[in-house]
């Protein structure tokens, strides 16, 4: 719906219909965009953790509890709009649901994308790591997009209404750009320079010991590889109990280490 509404702005940036229709055509897709997001945002979140979404997490209350105040809003403005014949809707309403927007698309992207991301007690291998860098990645680009979003929409509060229409040809740009962030894959090189300084970190914790476990070395040659054999079992065991004691994460450390040298 973004295609169409900006072909709205352009005919009335042009004087050839009124500014009536374009504010219209912008609430309405704007409405879409919200709850469209906001469930993908949702199925994202599901599909990256084992089970169900979880509802009564606090991002997802937040953003549930926005999200219906900025549809309430854009319901308003259309109403009120239509009702009144006026060209534009009414100011507060406007910045009230641009806020609640923001805020809602936000809780429930970080509360999708953070399930990827093993803080460093958590990291028990290079996969975790690689995981880390991902959700690193995704979480990094989108928040530069909401602080150049936020940045037009602030440029325009100190503005009238006659500046929409280049407000919405940033706006319009804007949307454009979110979808084809998630199109292609994050630069390899960069996620491989994030994961292994994440994965180095790992290192030295455990060559200084933090890792809690060490290794006991005898003068008997078959002793210490029985020993290492029995130690490597027991490492993954550990690790293999470790991950799966966060049920709300989903991730395999054997696909995204995959093709790596």
């Amino acid at each position: 719906m973004t295609l169409p509404a900006s072909l709205v702005n352009t005919l009335s940036y042009m004087d050839i219909i009124s500014s009536k229709w374009n504010s219209f055509s912008y609430l309405c897709s704007t409405t879409f965009m919200l709850a469209l997001h906001f469930w993908l945002n949702l199925d994202i979140g599901k599909n990256l953790r084992v089970g169900h979404v979880q509802y009564k997490n606090p991002l997802i209350v937040a953003g549930a509890a926005a999200m219906t105040g900025a549809l309430i809003c854009l319901i308003c403005q259309i109403s009120i709009m239509l009702a009144r014949n006026d060209d534009y809707p009414l100011r507060k309403v406007f910045i009230t649901g641009v806020c609640l927007s923001i805020f809602c698309d936000g809780t429930t992207y970080t509360y999708s994308f953070s399930a990827l991301i093993n803080l460093r007690g958590k990291r028990l291998h290079e996969g975790q790591s690689r995981t880390t860098a991902l959700g690193v990645w995704f979480l990094l680009i989108q928040s530069l997009w909401y602080f150049t979003f936020g940045a037009l929409y602030i440029w325009f509060f100190c503005h009238t209404w006659e500046y929409l229409s280049t407000l919405l040809v940033f706006d319009y740009l804007l949307r454009f750009i979110l979808c084809l962030m998630f199109t292609w894959s994050p630069p390899e090189f960069v996620i491989e320079f994030m994961s292994g300084r994440f994965f180095s970190s790992i290192s030295q914790n455990g060559s200084n010991g933090d890792t809690g476990s060490t290794l006991a070395i005898t003068d008997d040659k078959e002793n210490n590889i029985l020993y290492g054999h029995n130690m490597g079992f027991r490492e993954t065991t550990n690790m293999n109990e470790s991950d799966n004691s966060r049920e709300d994460v989903y991730y395999s450390s054997e696909v995204l280490t995959a093709g790596r040298p």
